[in-house]
């Protein structure tokens, strides 16, 4: 993948198998959906945090007081980007097995696939959309 003028190990085919297979399979639980709403208040200190099952969308209510401690911190889409990474790397390692026997279906070598997650933060990144909507609501699109 090629960003203006920087080239970017990231194949799209992979993310988006990746995100069909994700919803497919998980995000239709409300277990997963769970788990995945705790990893986000231990990466982004909220004030509240709400699920759309019909639009597989987090609104979550910042806790700006504490958020702007962190280096850096904007309430921007590029902030919470550098964020994302993490929220999925811990989500797919709670899930490791689950998640691995899911990517059967379309990788020969699933355990490959989930190493180059690991280590691979643009392919995190794009697992989900980001936005702000005015000064402290982050929404996060599955």
């Amino acid at each position: 993948m090629r960003i203006e003028k920087t080239n970017y190990e990231t194949s799209l085919v992979d993310i988006n198998n990746i995100r069909y297979l994700l919803f497919r399979n998980l995000y239709g639980n409300t277990a997963f959906i769970q788990s995945l709403t705790e990893i986000i208040t231990r990466n982004i200190d909220c004030l509240g945090i709400d699920y759309s099952a019909s639009e597989y969308t987090f609104t979550i209510r910042i806790k700006k007081t504490t958020m702007r401690k962190m280096y850096g911190f904007y309430h921007d889409p590029n902030f919470y980007y550098s964020i994302i990474p993490n929220i999925f790397k811990e989500f797919i390692e709670t899930h490791e097995p689950i998640i691995i026997s899911i990517l059967r279906e379309k990788y020969a070598d699933p355990f490959n696939i989930i190493q180059k997650l690991y280590m691979d933060h643009y392919t995190l990144s794009n697992l989900c959309h980001v936005s702000c909507i005015s000064d402290n609501i982050l929404v996060i699109k599955l």
